[in-house]
Protein backbone atom coordinates (compact mmCIF):
# COMPACT_ATOMS: atom_id res chain seq x y z
CA UNK A 1 0.00 0.00 0.00
CA UNK A 2 1.23 3.35 -0.94
CA UNK A 3 1.05 6.00 1.36
CA UNK A 4 0.80 9.79 0.54
CA UNK A 5 3.64 11.81 -1.00
CA UNK A 6 6.06 13.66 0.80
CA UNK A 7 5.38 17.36 0.36
CA UNK A 8 8.57 19.73 -0.55
CA UNK A 9 9.49 22.42 1.09
CA UNK A 10 8.11 24.39 -1.60
CA UNK A 11 4.77 23.50 -1.47
CA UNK A 12 4.86 23.97 2.80
CA UNK A 13 5.81 27.49 2.06
CA UNK A 14 3.02 28.05 0.03
CA UNK A 15 0.53 26.82 2.05
CA UNK A 16 1.84 28.77 4.98
CA UNK A 17 1.38 31.53 2.92
CA UNK A 18 -2.19 31.49 1.86
CA UNK A 19 -3.19 30.43 5.19
CA UNK A 20 -1.42 34.02 6.68
CA UNK A 21 -2.73 36.13 3.82
CA UNK A 22 -6.48 34.44 3.69
CA UNK A 23 -5.72 34.73 0.17
CA UNK A 24 -4.50 32.44 -3.39
CA UNK A 25 -3.86 36.59 -4.40
CA UNK A 26 -2.37 37.46 -1.07
CA UNK A 27 -0.03 34.47 -1.09
CA UNK A 28 0.69 35.01 -4.35
CA UNK A 29 2.08 39.23 -3.92
CA UNK A 30 3.38 37.62 -0.63
CA UNK A 31 5.61 35.37 -2.74
CA UNK A 32 5.80 37.25 -5.48
CA UNK A 33 4.13 34.34 -8.09
CA UNK A 34 1.04 34.14 -10.30
CA UNK A 35 -2.17 33.96 -8.40
CA UNK A 36 -2.28 30.47 -10.86
CA UNK A 37 1.07 29.20 -9.68
CA UNK A 38 -0.11 29.51 -5.85
CA UNK A 39 -3.53 27.71 -6.93
CA UNK A 40 -1.66 25.20 -8.77
CA UNK A 41 0.47 24.33 -6.08
CA UNK A 42 -2.02 23.86 -3.69
CA UNK A 43 -3.86 21.66 -5.88
CA UNK A 44 -0.74 19.53 -6.55
CA UNK A 45 -0.20 19.57 -2.84
CA UNK A 46 -4.13 18.13 -1.91
CA UNK A 47 -3.82 15.78 -4.60
CA UNK A 48 -0.82 14.08 -2.82
CA UNK A 49 -2.10 14.34 0.58
CA UNK A 50 -5.00 12.72 -0.88
CA UNK A 51 -6.94 15.69 1.43
CA UNK A 52 -8.66 18.68 0.70
CA UNK A 53 -6.86 21.42 2.65
CA UNK A 54 -9.21 24.12 2.12
CA UNK A 55 -12.99 24.76 2.22
CA UNK A 56 -13.56 26.31 -1.18
CA UNK A 57 -17.25 26.55 -1.01
CA UNK A 58 -19.39 29.55 -1.46
CA UNK A 59 -17.12 31.61 0.33
CA UNK A 60 -14.18 33.83 -1.49
CA UNK A 61 -11.90 33.33 1.13
CA UNK A 62 -10.60 29.82 1.21
CA UNK A 63 -11.21 28.43 4.83
CA UNK A 64 -9.07 25.86 6.66
CA UNK A 65 -10.33 22.10 6.90
CA UNK A 66 -9.94 20.39 10.11
CA UNK A 67 -7.19 18.24 8.33
CA UNK A 68 -5.48 21.76 6.79
CA UNK A 69 -5.63 23.37 10.23
CA UNK A 70 -3.08 20.09 10.81
CA UNK A 71 -1.10 20.47 8.03
CA UNK A 72 -0.75 23.88 8.48
CA UNK A 73 0.46 23.87 12.28
CA UNK A 74 3.25 20.57 10.94
CA UNK A 75 4.02 23.08 8.15
CA UNK A 76 4.71 25.87 10.28
CA UNK A 77 7.33 23.75 12.69
CA UNK A 78 8.84 22.62 9.27
CA UNK A 79 9.36 26.42 8.57
CA UNK A 80 10.45 26.96 11.70
CA UNK A 81 13.16 23.85 11.24
CA UNK A 82 14.08 25.74 8.03
CA UNK A 83 14.56 28.95 9.51
CA UNK A 84 16.48 27.56 12.24
CA UNK A 85 18.78 25.74 10.07
CA UNK A 86 19.52 28.73 7.91
CA UNK A 87 20.78 31.07 11.22
CA UNK A 88 22.69 27.98 12.10
CA UNK A 89 24.55 28.05 8.61
CA UNK A 90 24.67 31.48 8.60
CA UNK A 91 26.20 31.51 12.05
CA UNK A 92 28.62 29.00 11.23
CA UNK A 93 29.77 31.24 7.84
CA UNK A 94 29.78 33.96 10.18
CA UNK A 95 32.03 32.14 12.47
CA UNK A 96 29.73 32.73 15.73
CA UNK A 97 30.64 30.29 18.07
CA UNK A 98 27.83 27.63 18.94
CA UNK A 99 28.34 27.96 22.81
CA UNK A 100 29.91 30.27 24.79
CA UNK A 101 31.18 29.99 28.55
CA UNK A 102 30.64 32.31 31.28
CA UNK A 103 32.40 32.11 34.64
CA UNK A 104 30.80 34.01 37.23
CA UNK A 105 31.96 34.53 40.99
CA UNK A 106 29.41 34.03 43.85
CA UNK A 107 29.82 38.13 44.21
CA UNK A 108 27.76 39.08 41.24
CA UNK A 109 24.13 40.18 42.32
CA UNK A 110 22.37 37.12 40.55
CA UNK A 111 19.35 39.42 39.51
CA UNK A 112 21.96 41.68 37.62
CA UNK A 113 22.98 37.91 35.90
CA UNK A 114 19.44 36.60 35.76
CA UNK A 115 18.65 40.06 33.63
CA UNK A 116 21.40 39.78 31.37
CA UNK A 117 20.83 36.21 30.52
CA UNK A 118 16.94 36.82 29.98
CA UNK A 119 17.42 40.22 27.96
CA UNK A 120 20.25 37.76 26.11
CA UNK A 121 17.67 34.78 25.34
CA UNK A 122 14.61 37.25 24.05
CA UNK A 123 17.45 39.77 21.56
CA UNK A 124 18.36 36.11 19.91
CA UNK A 125 15.20 33.91 18.70
CA UNK A 126 17.55 31.53 17.86
CA UNK A 127 19.67 31.16 21.03
CA UNK A 128 18.73 28.87 23.91
CA UNK A 129 19.96 29.52 27.53
CA UNK A 130 20.71 26.34 29.37
CA UNK A 131 22.42 26.34 32.71
CA UNK A 132 25.08 23.96 34.39
CA UNK A 133 25.94 24.63 37.64
CA UNK A 134 29.00 23.71 39.31
CA UNK A 135 31.74 24.77 41.33
CA UNK A 136 34.98 25.04 39.49
CA UNK A 137 37.77 23.65 40.46
CA UNK A 138 40.14 25.82 42.87
CA UNK A 139 43.80 26.17 42.59
CA UNK A 140 46.41 25.60 45.38
CA UNK A 141 47.92 29.15 43.91
CA UNK A 142 44.92 30.56 45.29
CA UNK A 143 44.38 32.74 48.43
CA UNK A 144 42.10 31.33 51.34
CA UNK A 145 39.99 34.02 50.19
CA UNK A 146 39.63 33.27 47.00
CA UNK A 147 39.08 29.71 48.04
CA UNK A 148 35.80 30.48 50.09
CA UNK A 149 34.22 32.15 47.55
CA UNK A 150 32.65 29.53 44.67
CA UNK A 151 32.07 30.29 41.40
CA UNK A 152 30.07 28.92 38.58
CA UNK A 153 29.72 27.99 35.62
CA UNK A 154 26.63 28.64 32.93
CA UNK A 155 26.96 27.77 29.22
CA UNK A 156 24.57 29.53 26.50
CA UNK A 157 24.18 27.39 23.47
CA UNK A 158 23.09 28.36 20.32
CA UNK A 159 20.21 26.87 18.70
Amino acid sequence: MCGPAIPSIDQLLVLLAVAEAGSFTGAAKRLGRATSAISYAIDTLERDLGHSLFDRGTIRKPKLTQKGEAIVSEARAVAHSIETLRARVRGFLDELEPEVSVVVDSMLPSHRLTTLLVYSTLSCRWCRFVSRCRPLAVSSAWSETAMLASAWEASCTWT
